[in-house]
């Protein structure tokens, strides 16, 4: 007998993840069995074997966030993707809010909230400024796990293929279609960006990046300002 689909696909994307990887994992099972995706850009760690000691498929991807959650999303089962980056980790009421947000025939997007973890004083603010700009700008990004249909996300055409801020890019694309819900639940994601580069700098350059992006500055200039 043929075993049931899915109810949802997670879709991690993946480079050197190994020290993140067996967490984000654990978050989307949480005691329940879904379909975890792995799509790997060529790590070096032990990613792909740590993954697949944990029952996840694992998708060897080109190097890009935006090709290996595209690659992911095609290899999924599930009517309903969940896009968790490897450093993320899910709050436990996940598939309830998900199930919730997603049956509303108006909602083409969802995400939760944001909390950044163990990061230097004023990470607290970062994460707030975040909350605020998703719940009144209807503008999460990635690291607020971004939930969709798979029909309403194959209608977009999945992340388009540029170096930054493909989250943000499938975002606008999907209010074409409904409106974004915030979900109440957090995301706790890493502040290891602000950790490394220091908060001031890390904001600011995000910031810039952000104001570039929507002054009409291609992703693929600003993508060389985001690893200085």
């Amino acid at each position: 007998m043929r075993e049931a689909s899915p109810e949802f696909s997670i879709v991690i994307p993946c480079l050197d993840e190994a020290a993140h990887l067996r967490r984000a994992i654990a978050s989307a099972r949480q005691g329940e069995e879904c379909q975890v995706i792995v799509a790997d850009g060529g790590s070096a760690d032990g990613s792909v074997d740590l993954a697949r000691s944990l029952g996840a498929l694992v998708i060897a991807c080109p190097k890009g966030r935006a090709v290996q959650m595209n690659m992911g999303a095609a290899a999924a089962e599930a009517p309903i993707l969940v896009f968790l980056h490897a450093d993320t980790l899910l709050p436990p009421s996940w598939r309830e809010e998900v199930r919730l947000a997603l049956s509303d025939p108006g909602c083409a997007l969802a995400a939760f909230r944001l909390e950044l973890e163990e990061g230097p004083p004023g990470t607290g603010v970062i994460a707030s400024m975040a909350n605020l700009r998703a719940r009144f700008l209807g503008l999460p990004f990635g690291d607020q796990v971004l939930c969709i249909r798979r029909d309403i996300f194959e209608r977009i055409g999945g992340f388009p293929s540029e170096p930054l801020l493909e989250d943000l890019m499938l975002v606008q694309r999907a209010k074409e279609y409904g409106k974004v819900r915030i979900m109440e639940g957090r995301a706790v994601s890493s502040a290891r960006r602000w950790s490394s580069l220091g908060l001031f700098r890390a904001t600011a350059i995000n910031q810039v990046i952000l104001l570039g992006y929507l002054l009409g500055v291609s992703p693929a200039r600003l993508s060389s300002l985001y690893r200085r």
